[in-house]
């Protein structure tokens, strides 16, 4: 793991090459970063200071803990959890505590609503990199209630929406609705996707 300044400038690495460390998150505040590791044999969520100091492992549980976020409040962690037959959602205190289970089934990455209320997810892992993949493991957004426990499927015609970002009142995915992975935002008022990146060759990441 890295980190640099917004211009690109002052890099510097702060984990080792020899440990697989990978989805790091900064706090709001700019604090901490919280990241995934597999530094002791099997996949879960770390916490370092914003130097890379003082790493501290915080999913001490049985099963994996990977594709960490941070509730906008900076208090909480929520993860997907890989326990048993399932994978489910799980969370743990910032400042490390208690682990709990959220009543949702999810399977990769995820992003709050601003207020903290809502997040947008995919149910299942994203399907690889096959171009023109329709076939029965696609990749839908979800939108998940975190008080209520109610869930809506943005619209998808069986296409890949995957990466959700929730910024303000839109939802920005890397999604192959036009054949090859684009940028699009998805307005959460209208429902309406818009196109905002045009590649037709390589699609982005």
């Amino acid at each position: 793991i890295w980190i640099m300044n917004g211009d690109g400038t002052g890099a510097q690495q702060l984990t080792p090459n020899d440990w697989a460390d990978y989805e790091p998150q900064v706090s709001p505040d700019g604090r901490f970063i919280v990241f995934t590791s597999e530094r002791n044999g099997d996949r879960k969520i770390w916490r370092m200071n914003i130097d890379g100091s003082n790493p501290q492992i915080l999913t001490q549980i049985n099963g994996r803990a990977f594709n960490p976020i941070i509730t906008p409040d900076g208090k909480t962690i929520f993860f997907v959890w890989s326990k048993e037959d399932k994978r489910v959602l799980g969370s743990v205190p910032l400042a490390g505590g208690e682990i709990s289970e959220q009543p949702l089934i999810t399977n990769s990455y995820m992003t709050f609503s601003p207020d903290g209320k809502q997040i947008a997810y995919n149910p299942r892992a994203n399907f690889g990199e096959w171009r023109y993949y329709r076939g029965g493991a696609t990749a839908p957004i979800y939108i998940a209630d975190l008080q209520s426990g109610a869930v809506e499927k943005l619209p998808n015609q069986n296409y890949n929406d995957r990466f959700p970002m929730w910024v303000g009142d839109k939802i920005y995915t890397i999604s192959d609705r036009t054949g090859i992975f684009n940028l699009f935002s998805i307005d959460r008022k209208t429902k309406q996707a818009k196109q905002l990146t045009n590649f037709d060759g390589q699609g982005i990441r």
